[in-house]
């Protein structure tokens, strides 16, 4: 794939949930193949394969980390302590700089997101998922040290 269709593809990933949301578009995305719902589908081996760096970039890596590390830990973390944690302009800046990169690294493998998202207040809330935070952890700083960057 060209760098050209690789740009064209994650546009196409960025702006089709917003037109879905605003009405514009009354489908899902074009990718339908089925994810596994099963939280158990994220074992050591896949979360090692959740962090390839042909899809997780050393920037997202290091947010990754800290992201599954305060779901480990607390449970949860909201949108705003988030984005101040990570020094982002704020929640909004979220998206493209972990979640989308993680959503997509999570079908790739056809697999759910690997937390759970509360978006029904006015912040989004992530919580663990069935204990995949930890996992995610253990797989992060192995590739972490696997790219020299621990």
């Amino acid at each position: 794939m060209t760098n050209e269709q690789q740009l064209i593809d994650d546009l196409t990933d960025l702006l089709v949930p917003r037109l879905v949301q605003r009405g514009f578009v009354v489908s899902a995305p074009r990718k339908t193949r089925e994810r596994s719902p099963d939280p158990a589908a994220y074992d050591s081996a896949t979360c090692a394969r959740f962090v390839d760096p042909h899809h997780i970039g050393d920037g997202v890596l290091r947010r990754a980390r800290f992201f599954f590390g305060e779901i480990a830990s607390t449970g949860e973390i909201g949108s705003v302590e988030l984005a101040d944690a990570l020094d982002l302009k704020g929640p909004r800046s979220i998206p493209a700089n972990l979640t989308i990169p993680l959503k997509k690294s999570a079908w790739r493998l056809g697999l759910e997101q690997p937390w759970e998202g509360d978006e029904s207040g006015p912040r989004t809330i992530w919580r663990d998922r069935g204990g995949i935070a930890q996992r995610m952890i253990e797989a992060i700083d192995a590739e972490l040290v696997r790219r020299g960057l621990a």
